[in-house]
């Protein structure tokens, strides 16, 4: 045998037992036959990608608008200035909820009480009340950066769309 330096999970090292029933004679012949066909193959080139469709983050974040502006004091139970980075596809909105005063604009916040990252189908799954800030950010699927409790407080997203 050889050295081997094994770092990490000890224990699944153990189950590679396996390798030693590998003909050494067969992989030096897939080898040889791999290089001597110079290569891999060309990539086919990847089907081209449909636009979504139904509501995005530009619907979401204007249907906020308007349920805020039915109900000013909605919000005053966050007060917070909340930053969401929405991703695939990529766009940034800041809400403010700060007392009765509220505004919804696009665009990234410099002095975020907190930023919310997640995925535009969670944001509008979050927004049809399909799923929960809870559920997702327990799935991994919402990233907070800051005040926690504004995540917890997201319930004026509910079925907004």
């Amino acid at each position: 045998g050889g050295k081997l330096k094994i770092s990490g999970n000890v224990l699944a090292s153990q189950k590679l037992t396996f390798l030693q029933k590998i003909d050494p004679a067969a992989v030096a012949k897939a080898a040889k036959e791999r290089l001597a066909g110079g290569g891999s193959k060309p990539a086919a080139a990847a089907a081209p990608t449909l636009a979504p469709s139904g509501p995005g983050a530009s619907e979401v974040f204007g249907a906020l608008h308007r349920r805020l502006a039915d109900n000013p004091g909605l919000g005053a139970e966050v007060d917070a200035l909340v930053d969401f980075v929405v991703e695939a596809p990529d766009s940034r909105w800041t809400v403010s909820l700060t007392g009765e005063a509220f505004a919804v604009r696009e665009g990234a916040a410099t002095d975020a009480t907190a930023t919310l990252t997640l995925a535009e189908v969670d944001l509008v799954a979050l927004a049809r009340g399909e799923t929960s800030a809870k559920e997702l950010y327990q799935r991994g699927r919402l990233r907070v950066d800051g005040e926690i409790r504004v995540a917890q407080r997201l319930g004026f997203l509910n079925k907004l769309i």
